[in-house]
């Protein structure tokens, strides 16, 4: 696996990649958008149609991407389409695959239908069509790298940032004893509400609304606060509102609330996070963040406690959780994702299209 501090030694001339996400394209300040290129192509009126649509706009980025690299999200709709057919004889390796996350969830992986869609079609598509996969996690390379069947060097490490390189947001008079979690991912929601249940916090979850339902019934156990599908303004003001955020995960594997935690660093409010494998690299035990054992009640609740009754102590951990983010921005994250994308779409592209058989 290639790590951050290594991609611009491998990075070529910049090569005209066609990069999907508008933002990540912006903050690079380099390569062409995806819409640019369909506009050309097919006139503006065809484009809206095939960009509102994600098959078609699979489709069409997958043709794109025999022709040229294209980074894009794996997680966006469309891509693993786009994948697979750049993946088709004469196989084509173009795809530069940002924040590499394999989804779903263990549980959901089990389904009787996953399992024909793994190894017919996301697994090949992968090996065959990806150049270069960005993973969040040390961890998360080395295991796709086993369960994709491809080298370890085609996955590179670039850690999200915890600070977007903004001023920090004043700290507001938060309300007293008053608990915030959130989040659409490896939610923890039943070892947090058995952790709130017959305490004093006053808490609020903000959640999925696939997961509304479920996270309504255990919130009646434990007098909470429920929300769904809010704004990111209001997700803000209900940090700066509050004395503790939780992050409460499952073990997955896989990566998950690097941007809820980076928001409530942000926000200077204090963390209890689940020991999970996507934030060992991030959250700092008794440093940047309080860390509990994941699917354990009984610690968090003694943690969240322990937070809420002891307010400096809590604001003295946010403080360092803030220096610490300081160390790697967004400053620090574009230009390495810039240079993987050099990297991975430079001059020794065709030297990987004619190993792969292109």
């Amino acid at each position: 696996m290639v790590s951050s501090s290594r991609l611009s030694q491998r990075a070529g001339a910049a090569v005209t990649t066609v990069i999907v996400p508008h933002w990540y394209r912006a903050s690079i300040g380099s390569g062409v958008s995806f819409e640019s290129v369909i506009e050309a192509r097919l006139g503006g009126r065809l484009a809206r149609v095939i960009l509102r649509a994600p098959i078609l706009s699979g489709l069409a980025l997958g043709i794109v991407m025999r022709r040229r690299p294209v980074a894009l999200i794996k997680g966006d709709r469309g891509s693993i389409l786009a994948l697979w057919i750049a993946a088709l004889p004469p196989a084509r390796k173009h795809g530069i695959v940002l924040e590499f996350i394999l989804r779903p969830d263990p549980p959901l992986r089990r389904h009787p239908h996953y399992r024909p869609y793994w190894r017919w079609i996301e697994r090949p598509s992968v090996r065959r069509a990806m150049a270069m996969g960005h993973v969040l996690t040390a961890s998360e390379g080395a295991r796709y790298a086993r369960e994709y069947g491809v080298e370890d060097d085609r996955f590179a490490l670039v850690h999200w940032p915890l600070k977007r390189g903004e001023a920090p947001r004043p700290r507001e008079a938060a309300t007293p004893r008053s608990v915030l979690a959130s989040g659409r991912t490896g939610c923890d929601w039943r070892t947090l509400f058995e952790a709130a249940k017959g305490s004093d916090w006053n808490l609020t979850v903000v959640c999925s609304q696939a997961d509304l339902p479920r996270v309504t019934e255990l919130a009646a156990r434990a007098d909470a606060q429920v929300r769904s599908e809010i704004t990111r303004e209001e997700h803000d003001e209900l940090l700066a509102h509050s004395q503790i955020y939780v992050l409460a995960l499952v073990e997955t594997g896989s990566s998950a609330g690097h941007v809820r935690l980076m928001d409530a660093v942000e926000a200077g409010v204090p963390v209890v996070a689940s020991a999970v494998s996507a934030l060992a690299e991030y959250a700092v035990p008794g440093e940047t963040a309080v860390v509990v054992p994941p699917g354990d009640p009984g610690a968090l609740r003694e943690a969240g406690d322990r937070l809420l009754s002891d307010p400096a102590s809590g604001a003295e951990m946010a403080r360092r959780a803030r220096e610490r983010a300081s160390e790697w921005t967004w400053a620090h994250y574009f230009p390495a994702i810039g240079s993987l994308i050099d990297a991975a779409g430079g001059p020794g592209q065709a030297a990987r299209d004619e190993g792969s058989g292109g």
